[in-house]
């Protein structure tokens, strides 16, 4: 049967319910806890798992709906079975909004509970099995996105390991600046490329050197600066068609 070993904890003021669903459910194999309050109901969630909750309307210190809150909010995979013995159309509803599995009327035969903890405790397997591939996936798109990056940084290392290279074996003869721009634009495959010094009084980057392919647009010899809220420089094209703009360093 599905309720074996299932951890059922019954909330009713009733003495005599609290046995005899206690004794029904031993009967079937389940692990039973027992409150008689609200409060000591969500004190036993607290410190031993719960698969299955039937749960009065009427409690002493709370109302049932409030109890079935607090347990769907903590464990939005526990089943929750309403009881009551005077049913109002208005606690039924709510109760079903509130994720209730199912409502029981006062007073119930057995047969036709276990049927419904049956029903409910298979609902329960799902829904936990649908939170475990939901978790899966989320862990893996937490995984992907880690690569994406670390391909990235491997990608961005990967280049500057190519220029260091390039640059060190540069003569101290060769136009330093010169042969840097033209070995970055030769790696990262652009067809223009320019050093810029930032004069940062004028707030404008000036134009030092430039490497570009044959009929590529001459890079801007100046572009200017501002800086955002956070203090970040941001660079503004200057006399440059939209869609030309290549990569300034």
């Amino acid at each position: 049967m599905m309720l074996e070993g299932s951890s059922v904890l019954i909330v009713d003021d009733s003495v005599e319910t609290l046995e005899l669903l206690s004794d029904c459910l031993s009967l079937n194999d389940c692990k039973v806890m027992k409150a008689e309050t609200g409060g000591a109901a969500l004190d036993i969630m607290n410190h031993h798992p719960v698969d299955i909750a039937i749960v009065d309307i009427n409690l002493p210190d709370m109302n049932g709906i409030s109890v079935l809150d607090v347990i769907k909010t903590q464990d939005p995979t526990i089943a929750v079975v309403m009881i009551t013995g005077f049913p109002e159309p208005n606690f039924v509803v709510n109760a079903m909004k509130k994720g209730a599995s199912d409502f029981l009327i006062k007073p119930f035969e057995l047969d036709k509970l276990m049927m419904v903890m049956m029903r409910v405790s298979r609902e329960r397997q799902l829904l936990v099995e649908k939170k475990s591939i939901l978790d899966r996936l989320e862990d893996k798109k937490k995984i992907e996105l880690l690569n994406r990056r670390l391909q990235k940084k491997i990608e961005e290392l990967t280049i500057m390991f190519h220029i260091s290279n390039k640059l060190n074996a540069l003569s101290i003869m060769d136009d330093v600046y010169e042969k840097m721009v033209q070995i970055v634009r030769e790696i990262l495959d652009v067809p223009s490329c320019g050093y810029y010094l930032a004069d940062r009084e004028k707030k404008h980057l000036v134009l030092l050197v430039e490497n570009r392919d044959e009929g590529s647009p001459a890079n801007n010899r100046k572009i200017a600066l501002s800086k955002d809220k956070g203090g970040v420089h941001r660079v503004h094209e200057c006399g440059r068609k939209k869609g030309q703009w290549q990569q300034v360093l």
